[in-house]
C-alpha cells in the first residue's frame, strides 16, 4: 500500500472522525494496510476472501449482506479492493446494510492507466464517472479525489495512478 494512500486516510479521519467501529473490505496485509491511520478506533474488523495478517472474518465480501452478525459501522473502508472483486455488485449492498445512518465509506482505486497485477485476480478499472454514479451510488456529500495527490513539482514525470472518493449513508 502505498504511504500517500495511508496520508490521505489520515487526513479523511482528521477531519471526519474518529470512527468507533471501522470496516474494511479486502484487508489482507499483502503490502501494507490503513489501520494505522484509523486513529481513535476502538473496533476494527478487517474482511477478506483469505486467511492471514489483518484478516479478522474470511468472507467472500459479495455475502457481506447476508451477515447477520456483523452489526453497524461509522466507517467502511476499501482501499485497492473494488479491482479484485469479482462481484463488486454484490458487495455494494452489503457495505449499505453495514453501515450506519450518517456513517462514511471511504475507498481507493487504481486508474485505468495503473498496471494490471494479477494478485490475486485483476479484473476492474474504474472511471470517475464510475466511482461517483456507481461505487458511491446512494452516498451524500461524495467528494472524488482524481488523482488522489498531485504528482511533486520537482518530479512531474511521475503520474500518480489511484483516484479515492468517500460519501455518507
Amino acid at each position: 500500500m502505498d504511504r500517500i494512500i495511508v496520508e490521505w486516510l489520515g487526513e479523511f479521519v482528521a477531519a471526519h472522525g474518529p470512527f468507533r467501529r471501522v470496516l474494511e473490505l479486502g484487508s489482507l496485509d499483502v503490502n501494507g494496510t490503513p489501520r494505522a491511520a484509523f486513529v481513535g478506533t476502538s473496533e476494527y474488523v478487517g474482511v477478506d476472501a483469505r486467511e492471514g495478517p489483518g484478516v479478522d472474518v474470511v468472507m467472500d465480501t459479495s455475502m457481506l449482506w447476508h451477515w447477520s452478525q456483523m452489526k453497524k459501522f461509522d466507517c467502511v473502508v476499501a482501499t485497492s479492493f473494488f479491482e479484485h472483486d469479482r462481484a463488486f455488485w454484490k458487495t455494494l449492498p452489503g457495505i449499505h446494510e453495514h453501515l450506519k445512518q450518517g456513517g462514511w465509506f471511504v475507498l481507493t482505486v487504481p486508474t485505468l492507466d495503473f498496471p494490471v497485477h494479477e494478485y490475486p485476480g485483476d479484473y476492474y478499472r474504474f472511471t470517475a464517472q464510475a466511482v461517483r454514479e456507481v461505487l458511491m451510488e446512494g452516498l451524500h456529500g461524495v467528494e472524488l479525489f482524481n488523482p488522489l495527490w498531485q504528482h511533486p513539482p520537482e518530479s512531474p514525470h511521475l503520474k500518480c495512478q489511484h483516484m479515492g472518493a468517500y460519501g455518507r449513508a
